[in-house]
């Protein structure tokens, strides 16, 4: 996985990959967590070799998937464009303010530790996180590490 991630250290933006070979590139296939022993908070791509990748973002109370639309390596980020295909709602959560037809362009980085964060995302063109903290509170975007086995 170090590897993977070292690839998406140096690369340079190549527009012309499909979003398959960018999500490679960066290693981001498989689950990726706060806590792998608990997964209660999680990400999990699936690349298939043909077809969409899709991404699914995971907490106890609600699932979201998304349909991955572009991928783009640029220098230990990539940057993803999705839209919400389905949402699934647990333990009586009324809303994740996320619907079906929702939008995000994020920005993953690469840390020199393997972990990786949310550097930038933007939900339906509004601002939720800039330089790696959330918007609302400034606080600092968690680490997410590759689970063993995914």
């Amino acid at each position: 996985m170090l590897a993977a991630l070292a690839v998406g250290l140096h690369s340079p933006a190549i527009a012309s990959e499909s979003a398959q070979e960018a999500l490679r590139a960066m290693g981001f296939d498989g689950t990726w967590s706060q806590d792998c022993a608990t997964r209660a908070v999680f990400i999990r791509y699936s690349i298939p070799s043909d077809g969409t990748a899709t991404v699914e973002s995971a907490t106890p109370n609600a699932s979201v998937i998304y349909r991955i639309t572009s991928a783009e390596l640029a220098a230990g980020r990539i940057h993803i464009v999705a839209v919400a295909t389905g949402v699934e709602l647990r333990n009586n959560q009324r809303s994740t303010g996320v619907s079906v037809g929702t939008s995000i362009d994020v920005v993953w980085e690469a840390l020199p530790d393997g972990h990786v964060h949310l550097y930038h995302s933007l939900v339906n063109d509004a601002a939720v996180v800039e330089n790696g903290h959330f918007v609302k509170t400034s606080a600092p975007t968690p680490l997410f590490e590759k689970c063993p086995g995914t």
